[in-house]
């Protein structure tokens, strides 16, 4: 292109001195071809050499990494071993040496010994022993490494390094110091001595196959592969420095010509062969291109006319001899047939075109004998199998003596214009074809979303609070919302019987007529479409009413239809059928929507059936909670029944003149009875809590007047003990706050009767108040913790000390009693406050107990005044009671009660008796037992209600049951108090005394 560009002139001189100096313009060809060889093949090879060096550095790279991942892996061992220095320290010093010889046995090309070295930097144990016995009490400060970077390692507790050193026995050595610590505190170090000619040795004998190694240390060598041999010998060698060791190391790498050899690439080996090649292929066309000007430059003006216009003219133009050799051709005509730059003068036609049809060669022999021949539309066949679309003439052309010479052909190729219209043609034929297309496809994509909304459908239905048979009934409904479902939108679903495995049983249809519904309300495994589908878990597919349809009755129409199993996991749970128009043809996409639906309904039905069971589950569970809930109950009176007599004579009796003797056995009495009344509060608080029931009821309260409470209610025994009690708050914690009090009451009498119950004589125990972290403008955290020195509690046994009927241990209970609810119930109620408790302890120097709760904090309105004792409540003078009892001894006790507070009281005993009595008599008060023979207090209770005309008699429930929600059930019967056994005197009285007074009040109004 830059020859053609050039101006006339300069073109031809440059011609004429190329022809005439033929020679030299060959000879710098070939000279400048060669010098372009050699400097290509020098940059190739420096390319190689660079690629070498860069890969033998990288080997270097990761053989370093490899070495100090190795080297990471072997001091994992020695920490693994330092962790557990605790447990070492203190067995004997033969777990410390057979652990630190199992290390050196599993790396015995690694570590030369172990060494336990104390704090004063001295070597105490050395592993193996026989070998080092000489290194016992060695000051390891005399190694390398400073008594200042010991100190560090101790400081930071980081295991590191020291340098590389000779030891005693010759070798060379690096030791990793690794710091201990033993409660605390550090305790000097583990120390790993590192056998570097094994280890190093060992580790490159792995990588010596085509690579040797030589590595240093500053100026003193360290390492060499023993088959290192001069340098002159190897090819390539690379060197890489890097710490270890806590020292710079410098590995220096070297590469046998075997390695070079795979790291080389061949195209250096193959550019001087190619490119002396392309210099005499160069060379020659330029010698042949020179010929050829030479050639052209002796040919006549006319011959050059004649070419230049056959060859410039716009059309496939060719004119041959009668030889059918070409004379001349057009430009077009070698673009037409793709013969540019091929030399078509003098050749053969038939030799350019070998395939040429027979046809055409009979055409081109008529035509030499004179004929003129055409065609508008023919093919003409490439070699390389392609075809191409002509029109064609021929026409013969004359010598001077008449006889024809040859023949002109004029040929013009329309392949693109043909192409163009049998493409148009294939367009339009391609547009019938998507137009179907489109159509089926825009079909399957409706049913296909069509489909995902009915699955949707059916998976809200499943997830409703419908039965099982609704659910399945909607769900075929949705089902025919589907296109092609809906042409024939009949169905049902059959599921296994539970009775009988192996039979399907209708449980849900859609639009199926009556006769259809009674021919399949049963189908065995294996009878018809349905039972096949059953037996063999496959889909099954009718497009009619084929052999297979067993079920038939005289209303049948002819249909088809799918029958498709619907299993979870590998369990059959029955079969869905969908019925079809005849003649329908199943598809691929059919089968998936149908195969998906399947799957949907085995989810409803599993869902269903798991509801199921867990409504079973649910009432067998509240059956059983009620049993245990009236078990509870019922022992609770009957145990509190006696109790109610035994507590109420014992208070009765100490009131009483008595000797000494007479009052401490009294007094032993009133306490075994009252711990055992403990401890059936501490099983119905814990049944209480266990089903829920118990509720804080939130008041403001001083804290510091309820702490002093509690410090009061244990002042006995505490004096009985001589153990100092002493309760301390935080000046930063308000004395006004809003909680349940009773709950908080009841969480720290049993974390204190626990610390004295467990407190040695003369011991101690601290009641301690603080702020907590969680505080917060509108609420409160404070942290409770009660300390003890007793007698403490393991660790082992910490974790389940606040589980039920749990003590820390079964010599305890033998020991201290009590049932092991306390702490249980403790760690409820905190829970419920909004905090956790938690206890840190030590065997035999004492516990403490801790917990947090959440109050709300505001000022002083509704502060519940601690008491300190329980003042008299007085009565009318002519106060009548009605007492509905029908046990003895509390029929005696509840007397002594009330006619000691002046009242005036009339017996009944049962309800039947009180009744008539109640209707006979004129009473202030109504006491009421609940559980009576004949008749229980409950019908009594109605019964008066029913009778009274005037006002209305208070009526208090007396009984023995403590149960959650006894309480609101005998209010809702028409009592108006409530009162458990046993009975406290005081709380009954005052309960008489404010009901007696409310209910004058009414009665004046």
């Amino acid at each position: 292109m830059v020859v053609k560009k050039l101006p006339k002139p300069i073109l031809c001189s440059l011609c004429f001195l190329a022809m005439r100096w033929k020679r030299a313009t060959v000879l710098i060809v070939l000279f400048c071809g060669t010098l372009l060889t050699i400097a290509l093949n020098e940059y190739v090879l420096r390319k190689e050499q660079e690629k070498i060096r860069y890969d033998l550095g990288h080997k270097v790279q990761e053989i370093v990494a490899q070495l100090n991942r190795d080297l990471t892996q072997k001091s994992n061992v020695l920490e693994l071993f330092a962790a557990n220095w605790e447990w070492l320290k203190n067995s004997d010093q033969g777990n410390w040496s057979r652990l630190a010889k199992q290390v050196i046995d599993n790396y015995p090309e690694t570590f030369q010994a172990i060494e336990y070295i104390a704090d004063d930097f001295k070597i105490r144990l050395v592993e193996p022993l026989e070998a080092n016995r000489s290194v016992v009490g060695l000051d390891i400060r005399n190694r390398p490494l400073s008594e200042d970077k010991l100190r560090k390692i101790s400081q930071t507790g980081q295991s590191q390094f020291g340098p590389p050193f000779v030891l005693k026995q010759g070798p060379r050595a690096a030791i990793l110091y690794l710091p201990v610590s033993y409660q605390g505190k550090a305790d000097g170090f583990l120390a790993g001595v590192y056998t570097l000619d094994t280890y190093l040795r060992d580790f490159f004998s792995h990588h010596e196959d085509n690579l040797y190694f030589s590595l240093r240390s500053g100026k003193s060598k360290v390492y060499q592969s023993p088959n290192l041999r001069a340098s002159e010998d190897l090819l390539q060698s690379n060197l890489i420095g890097f710490e270890l060791f806590d020292s710079h190391w410098i590995l220096t790498v070297y590469a046998q010509p075997a390695l070079v050899a795979t790291l080389t690439g061949h195209y250096s080996r193959l550019i001087i062969p190619a490119g002396f090649t392309v210099t005499l292929l160069l060379s020659f066309l330029v010698y042949i291109y020179l010929k050829e000007i030479e050639a052209s430059s002796n040919l006549s003006v006319e011959q050059k006319k004649l070419k230049l216009f056959i060859a410039r003219i716009p059309a496939a133009v060719a004119i041959f001899d009668n030889q059918m050799r070409y004379v001349h051709v057009s430009d077009y005509w070698r673009k037409a047939y793709g013969l540019e730059g091929e030399d078509l003068i003098g050749r053969s036609h038939y030799d350019v075109f070998p395939d040429m049809p027979e046809q055409w060669r009979e055409n081109n022999e008529r035509c030499l004998a004179g004929e003129e021949l055409s065609s508008e539309e023919d093919i003409f066949p490439r070699a390389d199998g392609t075809v191409e679309w002509v029109k064609w003439a021929l026409h013969p052309w004359y010598d001077v003596e008449g006889t024809v010479g040859g023949l002109v052909m004029f040929t013009k190729v329309y392949t693109g214009q043909k192409l163009h219209e049998q493409a148009l043609e294939t367009y339009v034929m391609n547009l019938e074809s998507a137009k179907v297309t489109i159509e089926s496809q825009a079909a399957q994509h409706v049913n296909a979303i069509e489909s995902q909304l009915a699955l949707k459908k059916i998976l809200e239905i499943g997830l409703g609070n419908l039965s099982l048979e609704e659910k399945l009934n909607n769900a075929l409904q949705a089902i025919f919302s589907v296109s092609w479902l809906s042409l024939e939108p009949k169905g049902g679903v059959f599921l296994v019987s539970r009775e009988q495995p192996d039979q399907l049983q209708l449980v849900a249809t859609h639009r199926m007529d009556e006769g259809l519904k009674s021919a399949c309300a049963v189908v065995n495994f294996g009878q018809c479409l349905c039972g096949i589908a059953a037996a063999t878990r496959k889909l099954q597919f009718a497009s009619c009413v084929d052999c297979r349809h067993e079920t038939v009755y005289p209303e049948m129409e002819p249909h088809g239809h799918y029958s498709i199993p619907i299993i979870s996991g590998e369990t059959l749970l029955g079969v869905l059928v969908v019925y079809l128009q005849e003649g329908h043809q199943s598809t691929e996409w059919e089968v998936e929507m149908i195969d998906s639906i399947s799957r949907a309904f085995a989810a409803m039905i599993e869902r269903a059936r798991l509801e199921e069971m867990l409504q079973e589950e649910k009432f067998q569970a509240e059956e059983s909670a009620k049993a245990k809930s009236d078990f509870l109950a019922s022992m609770s009176h009957e145990i509190r029944t006696p109790m109610n007599g035994v507590l109420g004579m014992a208070s009765l009796l100490l009131e009483t003149q008595m000797t000494l003797e007479q009052r401490e056995l009294a007094e032993i009495v009133s306490y075994s009875a009252s711990s055992l009344l403990t401890i059936i509060n501490d099983i119905l608080d814990f049944s209480k809590i266990e089903a829920g029931k118990i509720k804080l009821v939130p008041e403001y309260f001083s804290l510091r007047k309820f702490l002093a409470g509690i410090e009061k209610l244990h002042r006995l025994g505490v004096e009985q003990k001589e153990i100092s009690f002493i309760v301390r708050v935080d000046e930063d914690v308000p004395d006004f706050v809003c909680g349940d009090s009773d709950r908080l009451r009841q969480v720290l009498v049993n974390l204190v009767s626990n610390a004295l119950k467990f407190t040695h004589r003369e011991g101690a125990i601290l009641i301690n108040v603080v702020r907590g972290d969680r505080s917060r403008a509108d609420n409160l955290e404070l942290l409770f913790s009660v300390t003890d020195t007793g007698v403490g509690v393991a660790k082992e046994q910490q974790g389940t000390i606040f589980e039920a009927f749990s003590q820390a241990e079964e010599t305890t209970a033998k020991r201290f009693g009590g049932t092991g609810l306390g702490l249980t119930i403790s760690s409820r109620l905190v829970q419920m406050m909004g905090g956790e408790i938690g206890i840190r302890s030590e065997p035999g120097l004492g516990s403490a107990f801790y917990f947090t709760a959440i109050f709300g904090v505001g000022g002083e309105g509704g502060v519940e005044e601690m008491r300190t004792g329980s003042p008299e409540v007085s009565f009318a003078e002519g106060t009548s009671v009605l007492l509905a009892e029908d046990n003895l001894v509390n029929q005696k006790l509840a007397v002594r009660i009330l006619e000691k507070a002046g009242l005036s009281v009339t017996l009944a005993k049962n309800g039947v008796e009180a009744v008539d009595v109640f209707s006979k008599g004129d009473f202030d008060v109504v006491l009421m037992d609940i559980q009576m023979p004949i008749m229980d207090g409950e019908e009594a209770t109605a019964l008066i209600r029913q009778t009274e005309k005037g006002a209305v008699v208070p009526i208090i429930a007396l009984t023995a049951h403590a149960m959650s929600g006894a309480r609101e059930k005998y209010l809702a019967a028409g009592m108006d108090g409530y009162i458990s056994k046993p009975l406290n005197r005081y709380e009954l009285l005052l309960l008489m005394a404010q009901l007696i007074a409310a209910g004058r009040q009414m009665g004046q109004a």
